[in-house]
Formats: C-alpha cells, sequence, structure tokens
C-alpha cells in the first residue's frame, strides 16, 4: 500500500495543527506553510487529510496543486509556470511564458493567486524538494506580498537534511510556519499494524517503531512484506524493508571504490566498530576515502571512541538491508576472519555463531560457560546475549530451553525488559520448572505486575527441591518482590533465608547472594536498624570494588543518606550509580539511582537539574519498559510541574503514573505523591485527601512509615486540616510525630511539625502555630533542603497572615518569596505576593525596642541571624561557640522584646544601619 493512502494513525496533533494554520490563512491571514519530514512518513496522506478537512469547512474554497519534477529543477520558473497554468486558477488575462526573471515570475504568481483568490484559495506543492529554486522563492515572495486574500500555500518536502542550500533558504525564511512530521510511537505503530490486520502487543510495537523511526510507510511495507514474521518472539535483527534494501543497493551502485567493501565490512563487524577493524577486514589500505564518501552519501556515521575513529550505520534498517546484501559464502568468510582478530571474548564468540550453519554443541557450550562469567560479574546485558546464543546454537533441546531461561532472566537483570519480553513469549511456552517460573517472576516484578510474580516466585520455591541454588535464586527474588511493597521485614526474611542457604553451599559468592547483599542494608534502614544498616552497606562496598553489584549497592546506600538527611551525599551515591555502562550493569539500578536523584535535587532546590534527570529518566523508560521505576520519576515531574505552573505537564507526569496499574507499595506511594502534590498546587484540598486516601486508609507494612522513606504523613495530615476534619488530622500526627523524634530524623519531623503548625493555626491557635512553624524551621536548621523550609515559610507566613499578625507575616512572606522565586515556582510566586498584599505594611516596633540597649557582642549576633544565619554559622563567623550565640540571642529577644528569629528578621536594616 502506497503511504499516502495508509490509514492515517497517530497524527491527530499534526493534522489539527496544520487544519488550524490553514483555517487561519483562509480567514484573511494569508500564510506559506511549510509541511516537512522523512521519506515514507506519510505528509502526503497528513496534506490531504488537513486540506479535505479545510475544504469542507470553506464551502467555495478552490484547490490547486501541483508537484515539483527533479528533471525541472535547472529550468528557472518551470514550476511557477505550470502552476499559473492551473485551472483552479483561472482568469481572464494571459498566461505569460516564463523568461527566467525572478520579479516578473513572482508578479505573475502574485497575480494568478489574487485572481483565484475568491471564495478561498488552497495551494499544495507536493515533492517541493524538486521545484526549481527560483520558482520557490517567487511564490515565498507573492504570499508576503497578499493583502487579506484567503489564500494559503502549502509546501510538502521530504527528506530535507539532504536538500541543497537554495531550498534550505527558502525553508529559513519559514521556520515559524513550518509542521514537522516526524515518526511514530509505539502505541501508533500497534494501531497501524491493527488496521493492516495484523495484531502486535504494545513491545513488538516498540521494537518495530525503534527499527523503523515510526516511518509508516516502512512499518507498512515490512507487515506486508512478511505476513509470516513472528513479531512477538523474534530476539534477532529485524529484516530491512523492500524499499531500504533498493535505495542503499541504488547508492552503493554510484558510490566509488571501496564504499561497498567498507559498508559490507561494517555490517559483519556491528554498529560502533572502530574505522581500523572494519578497514582491516575490508582489506582497505587507505579508509578514509572511502569513509568520506559513504558518510557524504548518508550511509555512515562517524565519532571518535576512546581517540579512535568508529563506524557506525545512519539506521537499524540501513544496517539489516547492509547485512542482507551479503552473500552467504562472503558472510561467513567474514565474520571467521573477523573471530581470528577479535580481542575480546564476547565479539569472538559472535563472530563464530554467525559463522556456524548448523548447531553445534561444543561451541554452544562454551558460550555458555561465557555466559556465566557475565552473569557473575553482574555484565547481564553480555550475559544474556550469550545465553541466546548458546541456546539458538545447541543441537539439545531441553539444553537449549535452559539457555533460554538463563537469557530471559539476565535480560531482566539488564533492565532490558522490551527485550526480555520478547524471550519471555517463548520461555512460557516451556515446561513449568523452578528457574523458568524465577525467570519468569523477576521479569512480573519489573513489570509490576504483583500477583504473577508472587503466584510465579512461591511456585518455583515449591519446584526447587533439592536444587539448592534454584532456591537460593527463588529467596533473592522474593526480597525484590518484598521491597517493591515496601515490606522491611519480609526482604530481610527472604534475603537471610537466601544467604543462609549460600552459606550451607559454602558458595558466599553465589550470584543471589551477592545481590542479597546489596537489598539488605536497606531493609535494615527501613526497618528502622540504622548501625546495622550503615555496616552492611559499608561491608559490601568494601567488598564490591567494581562492576554492576558496586552499582547496586551504591543506589541502595545512597536512597538510606537520602532517608537519614545526607541528602548532598546520596547525591554523590546517585551519581555514580546511574551511568550504567561504565558499571556494565542495569538500566534497572540506574532509574532507581535517577529517581532518587531527582528527588534529592528537588530537596535541595536545584530543581533543573531534578528536572533534567527526571527527562532522562522518561526517555530511559520509554526505551526500557521499566514498569515498576515509572511512577518514581514521574512524581518528581509532576511536582516540579505543578509547581512552575506547567498545568498540561504536571497532568501528563500523573497519566504516566496512573498508567502503571500495579499493587505494589512501591508504585503506589509516588502516584499518590504525585497526585496530592498536583492538588496541593492547585489549592484543591478534597483532591489531594483522594489522592493520598488509598495509602492512608490501607493496610500497609510498618516500613512503609518509617520516618525519612516516603513523606506523605504531613500531605494526608494537611488534606485532613484543610478539609475540616482536624480531630483526625491531630490522631494521626500523633504517633509519627513521637517515631520521627526517636529515629532523629530531622526533615521528616519538620515536615510533621508543619503540618501541626497548620493544623493548630485552622484551630485558631495562634501561638501554638508560631511554636509548631518556629519548631519546623529549627529542625531543618543547618541541612540543606531549601524547598522544605520555603514551603514552611509559606504556611507559617500564611497562617500570621490569617492571624493578623501582618507584620510578622510580611517578613516570613517575603522570605517564602524569594525561596520560590529561586526554584522558580511560579504558581507559589503569586500565591506569596497575594498573601503579601492581602497583609498590607508591617506593624510597628514592640514596646520598649531599643537597638542602643545591645552590647557590641548582641548587636553583632542579633544582625548575623537577622540575615537568616544559623546559630552554627554565627559561631564561625564571630569565633565563639554555639551555646555563647544561643545566649546572646536569649539576651537579645528580652532586651528588644522579641520571641522569635522571624520577628528579628523583620528588623534587618535597623540592625544594619546600627552595627554598620
Amino acid at each position: 500500500m502506497d503511504p499516502a493512502e495508509s490509514p492515517l494513525i497517530g497524527r491527530e496533533r499534526e493534522l489539527r495543527t496544520l487544519s488550524d494554520l490553514c483555517e487561519k490563512a483562509l480567514a484573511g491571514q494569508p500564510a506559506l506553510l511549510v509541511v516537512a519530514g522523512a521519506a515514507h512518513v506519510g505528509s502526503t496522506a497528513l496534506v490531504r487529510e488537513a486540506v479535505n478537512r479545510v475544504l469542507r469547512a470553506t464551502p467555495g474554497a478552490r484547490l490547486a496543486r501541483v508537484s515539483g519534477l527533479a528533471w525541472e529543477r535547472r529550468f528557472p520558473g518551470e514550476l511557477a509556470q505550470r502552476l499559473c497554468s492551473s485551472p483552479s486558477l483561472r482568469s481572464s488575462a494571459p498566461i505569460l511564458t516564463g523568461d527566467a526573471d525572478p520579479a516578473g515570475t513572482t508578479q505573475r504568481v502574485l497575480g494568478r493567486l489574487r485572481d483565484g483568490a475568491e471564495g478561498g484559495l488552497v495551494v499544495v506543492i507536493e515533492d517541493a524538494q524538486h521545484a526549481d529554486p527560483m520558482s520557490l522563492r517567487a511564490i515565498s515572495s507573492a504570499v508576503q506580498r497578499l493583502g487579506d486574500e484567503p489564500i494559503v500555500v502549502i509546501l510538502e518536502i521530504t527528506d530535507v537534511e539532504a536538500s541543497d542550500p537554495q531550498l534550505a533558504e527558502v525553508l529559513r525564511a519559514h521556520r515559524a510556519s513550518t509542521v514537522v512530521v516526524g515518526g511514530l510511537g509505539a502505541d501508533a505503530v500497534r494501531d497501524l499494524a491493527r488496521a493492516h490486520g495484523v495484531l502486535i502487543s504494545t513491545d513488538a510495537a516498540r521494537r518495530l517503531a525503534a527499527f523503523t523511526g515510526g516511518l509508516p510507510g516502512l512499518v507498512v511495507q515490512l507487515l506486508e512484506e512478511f505476513p509470516g514474521m513472528d513479531w512477538e518472539t523474534s530476539y534477532d535483527s529485524l529484516p530491512a524493508p523492500r524499499a531500504v534494501r533498493q535505495e542503499l543497493e541504488t547508492v552503493l551502485g554510484a558510490a566509488g571504490p571501496g564504499v561497498r567493501e567498507l559498508v559490507t565490512a561494517l555490517a559483519v563487524t556491528g554498529q560502533g566498530t572502530t574505522a581500523g577493524e572494519v578497514a582491516a577486514l575490508a582489506g582497505l589500505d587507505d579508509m578514509l576515502p572511502a569513509i568520506d564518501e559513504a558518510r557524504a552519501r548518508g550511509l555512515l556515521l562517524v565519532h571518535s571512541h576512546q581517540g579512535r575513529l568508529a563506524l557506525a550505520f545512519t539506521n537499524p534498517m540501513l544496517a539489516a538491508a547492509a547485512y542482507d546484501a551479503v552473500d552467504l559464502v562472503t558472510r561467513r568468510r567474514l565474520h571467521l576472519a573477523a573471530a581470528q582478530r577479535a580481542t575480546d571474548d564476547f565479539d569472538r564468540i559472535q563472530h563464530l555463531a554467525a559463522a556456524t550453519q548448523e548447531p553445534d554443541a561444543a561451541l554452544a557450550e562454551e558460550i555458555a560457560t561465557l555466559a556465566e562469567a557475565y552473569a557473575a560479574d553482574g555484565r547481564w546485558r553480555r550475559a544474556a546475549d550469550s545465553w541466546v546464543l548458546a541456546s539458538r546454537g545447541h543441537p539439545d533441546r531441553a539444553v537449549s530451553q535452559r539457555c533460554l531461561v538463563a537469557a530471559l532472566d539476565a535480560m531482566t537483570g539488564a533492565g532490558d525488559l522490551h527485550a526480555a519480553e520478547s524471550l519471555a513469549h517463548e520461555v512460557e511456552a516451556f515446561p513449568g520448572n523452578a528457574r523458568r517460573d524465577i525467570a519468569l517472576g523477576y521479569l512480573a516484578i519489573l513489570k509490576a505486575r504483583r500477583g504473577e510474580a508472587e503466584q510465579q516466585l512461591h511456585r518455583a520455591l515449591a519446584a526447587a527441591g533439592e536444587d539448592a541454588e534454584a532456591e537460593a535464586a527463588a529467596t533473592q527474588r522474593l526480597s525484590l518482590h518484598a521491597l517493591s511493597d515496601v515490606d522491611a521485614a519480609a526482604l530481610l526474611s527472604w534475603g537471610e533465608r537466601c544467604l543462609a542457604i549460600a552459606d550451607r553451599l559454602g558458595r558466599p559468592d553465589l550470584p543471589a547472594a551477592v545481590e542479597v547483599h546489596t537489598l539488605l542494608g536497606l531493609g535494615l534502614g527501613m526497618a528502622g536498624r540504622v548501625p546495622e544498616a550503615e555496616a552492611a552497606y559499608h561491608r559490601t562496598l568494601e567488598i564490591l570494588h567494581t562492576g554492576a553489584q558496586r552499582q547496586r549497592a551504591l543506589m541502595g546506600h545512597g536512597w538510606l543518606e537520602l532517608a537519614w538527611d545526607r541528602p548532598h551525599q546520596a547525591i554523590q551515591d546517585f551519581q555514580a550509580a546511574i551511568p550504567q555502562a561504565f558499571w556494565h550493569g542495569s538500566s534497572r539500578v540506574a532509574l532507581w539511582a535517577s529517581g532518587w536523584l531527582a528527588r534529592a535535587y528537588l530537596e535541595v532546590g536545584d530543581w533543573d537539574a531534578a528536572s533534567a534527570v527526571v527527562n532522562r529518566g522518561c526517555e530511559l523508560l520509554d526505551r526500557t519498559g521499566m514498569d515498576l521505576i515509572a511512577p518514581l520519576i514521574h512524581w518528581t515531574g509532576a511536582e516540579i510541574s505543578a509547581l512552575r505552573g506547567e498545568a498540561a505537564q504536571a497532568d501528563w507526569h500523573v497519566a504516566q503514573a496512573l498508567a502503571v496499574s500495579s499493587e505494589y507499595m512501591v508504585t503506589r506511594l509516588p502516584t499518590a505523591m504525585a497526585r496530592g502534590r498536583v492538588a496541593q498546587a492547585r489549592s484543591d484540598a478534597d483532591a489531594s485527601l483522594h489522592a493520598m486516601e488509598p495509602i492512608a486508609t490501607a493496610q500497609r507494612p510498618d516500613s512503609v512509615d518509617e520516618p525519612g522513606f516516603w513523606p506523605w504523613h504531613d500531605m494526608w495530615a494537611s488534606a485532613l486540616s484543610l478539609t475540616g476534619r482536624l480531630d483526625e488530622a491531630d490522631a494521626f500526627l500523633r504517633p509519627h510525630e513521637e517515631r520521627a523524634q526517636d529515629a532523629g530524623r530531622h526533615s521528616a519531623a519538620s515536615r510533621l511539625a508543619m503540618a501541626r503548625g497548620r493544623l493548630t493555626s485552622l484551630r485558631g491557635d495562634i501561638d501554638g502555630a508560631r511554636g509548631s512553624f518556629e519548631t519546623a524551621l529549627e529542625l531543618v536548621e543547618g541541612l540543606p533542603y531549601s524547598y522544605l523550609r520555603t514551603r514552611i515559610n509559606f504556611l507559617y507566613g500564611q497562617a500570621l497572615r490569617r492571624a493578623g499578625k501582618r507584620r510578622d507575616a510580611g517578613v516570613v512572606l517575603r522570605r517564602a518569596l524569594d525561596g520560590f522565586s529561586a526554584l522558580g515556582a511560579s504558581v507559589y510566586v503569586e500565591r506569596c505576593r497575594r498573601e503579601l498584599q492581602a497583609g498590607g505594611a508591617a506593624g510597628t516596633r514592640p514596646a520598649g525596642f531599643d537597638l542602643e540597649a545591645l552590647t557590641a557582642q548582641e548587636q553583632a549576633v542579633a544582625r548575623l541571624v537577622a540575615q537568616g544565619l544559623s546559630n552554627a554559622d554565627v559561631a564561625r563567623e564571630l569565633f565563639i561557640s554555639v551555646k555563647t550565640v544561643q545566649f546572646h540571642l536569649t539576651r537579645v529577644y528580652s532586651k528588644l522584646g522579641l520571641r522569635s528569629r522571624t520577628e528579628l528578621a523583620a528588623h534587618r536594616g535597623e540592625l544594619t544601619e546600627v552595627t554598620g
């Protein structure tokens, strides 16, 4: 099917934009619009549908259509002449012949457009990249000279990047009215396949979208060209569509010496191979001319890797087409030659497997041994790829199945769940056994399918029997299952059972046991056993110097650091744990670290960094399909977007979190908090209450309430208070306040004191509220929680203002205003300003206020405290002890008739004058 005639799927946004621009032009604001996209993207179908909509909505409007012709490009004015001859541009004036006069051509086009404008005129120039440049310039100039005629001209441009400078000049002039048509996403590709009678899963659709760039014409070609293809279980490379194969052959046929040999060698060696290796395999003594020509023809990308040139095809379809073009004899010869030259075992076995035409048990077992070594080192992706090779190459069906089960488990560990789901479709058909169920259960955890995971893992445990290693693996996965439930007691129980099995086997290096060690510290921390958690991670990090397991340990340790009010140390751990390529590790761990790194950045006030981490995390989520971690990433994205006034983006993040339908607490908690924070930003207490209710009223593990880990309690208490349920809020807060105090978690205690201040102020006890808010501020004094401090100041100032304490409220609200301004939290900046405006001018001095009564030391202390310095900072500044600062501060309050740092800050200017 012609892409232009394919069903128009996944283009509603572009269609709406283009239709709106056309309607605006036909309303008397003439415009030239550019619709730009790659070949096979379906821009022709998009333009035709948009034009049809506009013509239906504008009775009497006419359509003139003309196509650019490549063989006319050298004849200036040819396309303009054909346009002027269109029957739709009827006119009594004669049609003048072209004379290559730009000004004259512009005038003729302008005249024809004006003559044909009655009732509305739509001009479509298809394949405008083939039009002669003078015609395009003339048409553009003519549109600029139109008055209020109802005219729209649409240039449909394909392969913009391959266009010449003259066309680029025209495009630059119309950047503001350009609609760029990109590839379809996975959902649209799945819908497109369904429209062509092919039902595929979301994961298969993602794979097709990534392979084809989401170009609908190529997706349709693949579906029609390979009707028997199993899109779900195909782990190997997808075949190139016919159009790409033909385009490649056309380019190679016209290329100079060495280009075909270079492309063939790269197709065999694979993406990212160094130029020297490719050239050696191709037999090229001087590789640079061939590389330059291949790059100029759009075949290759060249980049630097560790100081050497590396080559890659410009897209995966081109790589597949190049490999398909190599005859089998040449392919085998080149693979064997590459295997001999390989310095890396993984590369060597890949080439040997590709060169082997029949099943080879010896080679398959060698590959499986290598896969086990990779797994022991935590290099899960290499382990998975190696086990797949072993499975495909082993003649024994039972051994082949065991290898593929191991591949599924390793691929899940690597975090590529799209590839894992593809393997799972095969593994699910295998006879049931412990190893199979462990692998499927592991995948179910990371896809957030709690019920399925629990069923698979307990069945695996029952089936393990005398297989102690399988039992250990099942218990390790159950500890991860418990972590996803935020159930510290279960995590520790399963983890300790796993370690006991390893001890019984005399195998402390058992992979399951090593992984458990990276989790136990988290379990101990969430159980409130802080010294033991510290010791556990200290031992683990001391042993694991490198590799993916250290990546896991750093992530877990960072999570504890964040919960224990050490956000800067947490940031260091998370930053170290994210680059999985460095650790040869897992995108799963990188995503966990990214989620908590974004939270840490949010708390310390670096919201731009937090947003950047969220954006990278969203991209990785899309690439990996890691549903379990998605709500954690979107929680921070939703909160920042809501506070910065980006309502649509906040709603998108919430929708993405809600799309993960799971009973795991590790998904329910951040989803509820994302919804609650967005509701708070909109001053919707009822929505905030509704968002948090499933967490607050459900049975939950005790570790969900461990102070510092999941800061949801203040949100629930505030929602209760704001909806008039003050006694419930009071009863809810009390045990959590005691627990946070006993644990020494200052940020958690501060949040609860903030909620207590709001509750107390709503009861009309402003003095009690003042005490709670001051306590909240004191608890985070010296801690880098600028966001929390700003929130406290806002609620404190709001309470003071509504109690009639205008002067004090003004001081506190200005602090909040400064804090929210620095964060870019425009929603609360505006609220601070409204509160300040409602509060009017600050009050007068209290009775007995006399700055001259202060000693020189008291004046110095008072001045620095009024500037916002903590007691510790003042002590360092004045070279005195913290106790001495507190002594002087108490005397300052007494002499000036003040009660708090907030009141003292109101007189900062006067203190500066006296002590300056």
